[in-house]
């Protein structure tokens, strides 16, 4: 009989392993394990199945989207489902975390690439597998969906459900396009009009029934309120100086107007800092998206009333100042100007590409941007 060399010499956990963290993970409602069974409480770690991750973003079509790809075996497939359904549905919060080169303490940094909502979830089985793919949308899906009163029915601006009547038959006439972007991002819920589709519509007249329902009702309403109230912290202002402004906390003390003005004025004591963008710069007095119309001061609509969504507005104002709005990948919602001059000499090595980083590279020249003539009136 042959003897081992290395009989008699094992160890427990006497061989280093090396620990991988992963490159990305995801969360949903804010955790990386969803409740499977709502009496044993059991958790499942979504990430464990996930097999593919891609994100998309613009500064021109909001909002950006992201897919997720599940690849879950028949073995634990009853784990995501509970009587029948899928426990990931539309409209849940998702958030998706990449891990940054750079250690810090020894330990890798995770940052946050993508926010937004579960928009759809497709669902196939093939070969003892099944693939779950989440498609999703960055959280100015929130704005695509959610509706502002711009114009009340004269019956209904009494109500103070939508605003006051409105002499020029829009509430954000001759307002500067920051004013209004500060206005949108304060008010998380939008307005519900009692002449069309709300919660309000669904409540009994009479009956045991009602304050119940009505109860339930403020109850979801408070509840998308907090969630998506979120965005008033994330909303990031950039001047033509290129000066960042940021404007938590104080939604409930100073007004969109009074916001905008001081920081008009402090971007009035940077002017000159940054020639590239000076003709991006707004004057408050100038440029106005929604114009106030002579011809339809005075109209009353007494029961239609006029709504928009709140990505349409906001696009109306980018459109008319000339600057980018959209959710950045961190979860910030951005309005600024066009920083593609920018002189970035001074933040080497930071904003530069080095030769060794560059794999390979090519060049197309297109006639279409190319203006030769313009006429305007």
């Amino acid at each position: 009989m042959r003897k081992s060399a290395f009989k008699g010499n094992y160890v427990p956990n006497k061989r280093p392993y090396v620990v991988v963290d992963p490159d990305v993970f995801v969360s949903i409602q804010g955790e990386t394990s969803v409740i499977a069974c709502g009496e044993c409480r059991k958790e499942v770690n979504i990430n464990d199945y996930v097999t593919g991750i891609s994100t998309e973003a613009s500064v021109d079509s909001s909002p950006g989207s992201a897919t997720i790809n599940l690849s879950i075996p028949d073995t634990d497939v009853n784990n995501f489902f509970v009587d029948g359904q899928l426990i990931i549905i539309p409209m849940m919060e998702v958030e998706i975390f990449a891990k940054g080169y750079f250690l810090v303490g020894g330990f890798p940094q995770y940052y946050r690439t993508f926010w937004g909502v579960v928009g759809s979830v497709t669902k196939s089985w093939s070969g003892g597998t099944t693939t779950v793919q989440i498609n999703c949308k960055d959280i100015l899906r929130w704005w695509e969906l959610t509706m502002v009163t711009i114009n009340p029915a004269f019956l209904e601006s009494f109500g103070g459900s939508a605003g006051g009547y409105q002499l020029w038959q829009n509430q954000f006439a001759a307002q500067n396009p920051v004013t209004i972007i500060i206005n949108l991002a304060r008010e998380a819920m939008g307005d519900f009009s009692l002449t069309t589709g709300s919660f309000t519509s669904f409540q009994p007249e009479k009956g045991p029934e009602g304050p119940a329902i009505g109860a339930y009702a403020r109850d979801v309403m408070a509840y998308w309120q907090l969630k998506f109230g979120n965005i008033w912290n994330n909303l990031v202002i950039y001047g033509s100086s290129g000066q960042m402004y940021t404007f938590r906390g104080d939604g409930d003390t100073v007004s969109p107007v009074a916001m905008s003005r001081e920081m008009f004025a402090q971007e009035e004591a940077l002017s000159g800092n940054n020639q590239a963008t000076s003709n991006f710069k707004i004057q408050p007095g100038e440029i106005t998206p929604f114009k106030q119309e002579l011809d339809r001061a005075g109209d009353v609509e007494f029961f239609q009333t006029e709504q928009q969504s709140k990505l349409s507005i906001a696009n109306t104002c980018k459109e008319q100042s000339g600057w980018e709005f959209y959710c950045d990948p961190s979860g910030d919602i951005v309005f600024k100007p066009p920083f593609y001059n920018l002189n970035v000499l001074p933040n080497k090595p930071v904003s530069w590409i080095q030769n060794y980083e560059v794999i390979d590279d090519s060049i197309t020249d297109d006639e279409a941007p190319v203006f030769t003539h313009i006429t305007s009136s």
